[in-house]
């Protein structure tokens, strides 16, 4: 996504041949084309410039999710329900709906294995083996000594067993539930820190633009600028009003980490 900020040229370039090539294809109107642009600049401008964190912290490995940040997600939520672009989230579906390979048929595979290993649980699979092998090398289930005082033990203490399994498994569901709510926590304070350090990200860069136009127009006297300089400080006391909100979320979620880690300690 930092391309976004970097290649600004080469974008439109490559937005040009992806027009061009839809026309082609007849899957778009050529009289549209110029819309597109003109709502790409205005996309680059009047969005990302508002949120330059979101984009340039934007990684497909980065998430917490298996599969990191979604493109389709962003561009959904910055296109999708606003009029003003219109013409490019067209665009856009077009792409995102384009077929990529074979990956929901290979997703489909990992499941049949994952479902055949959960129905083979380990213990009830060895028991099993177990069993069969025994009866295999004494000749027949008929060759089998009932009256064996190992054999009779191990039945009789068999409900022992299974209680003292069930007590174990227990103990390691409240080990992992603890440790999991601990992670939650946790997780949830990183989100807040990237969350208020993109937030100082967004006012600085606010601030340092409104002084930009502040400048031009003082040289220029160009009242235009004052304008856009006024609009870009509100932006930035927006930024800064949830900066504030942001601090106090951490600050309690910080006092609920400390909470959880002092009640999760004997567990451990």
């Amino acid at each position: 996504m930092n391309l976004i900020f970097e290649n600004s040229v080469l974008n439109r370039i490559n937005l040009q041949r992806l027009l061009q090539e839809l026309i082609d294809k007849q899957r778009f109107r050529e009289q549209d084309a110029d819309g597109v642009l003109q709502d790409y600049l205005k996309f680059i401008d009047e969005v990302v410039a508002q949120d330059r964190s979101r984009y340039l912290s934007f990684s497909l490995a980065s998430g917490s999710s298996e599969a990191g940040d979604r493109v389709d997600v962003l561009l959904h939520e910055m296109l999708a329900n606003n009029k003003s672009f219109h013409q490019l989230w067209l665009v856009v579906q077009q792409v995102l709906l384009l077929s990529h390979g074979q990956a929901t048929v290979e997703r489909g595979f990992s499941i049949n294995k994952q479902m055949e290993t959960d129905n083979l649980a380990c213990d009830t699979f060895e028991a099993q083996r177990l069993v069969c092998d025994h009866v295999a090398a004494v000749g027949g289930i008929q060759n089998i000594d009932v009256k064996n005082k190992q054999l009779l033990s191990s039945c009789s203490n068999a409900r022992h067993r299974y209680r003292t399994f069930l007590e174990d498994q227990k103990k390691e569901q409240a080990k992992a539930a603890s440790a999991g709510k601990r992670k939650a926590v946790n997780d949830e304070v990183d989100q807040l820190k990237k969350r208020k350090k993109d937030l100082e990200t967004d006012k600085e860069s606010l601030l340092t633009s409104a002084d930009e136009f502040a400048e031009k127009a003082e040289k220029q006297h160009n009242v235009s600028f004052i304008t856009k300089s006024n609009a870009l400080r509100k932006a930035a006391k927006e930024k800064d009003s949830q900066l504030k909100l942001v601090d106090q979320q951490l600050t309690d979620k910080l006092c609920s980490s400390a909470t959880v880690k002092s009640q999760t300690c004997p567990c451990e």
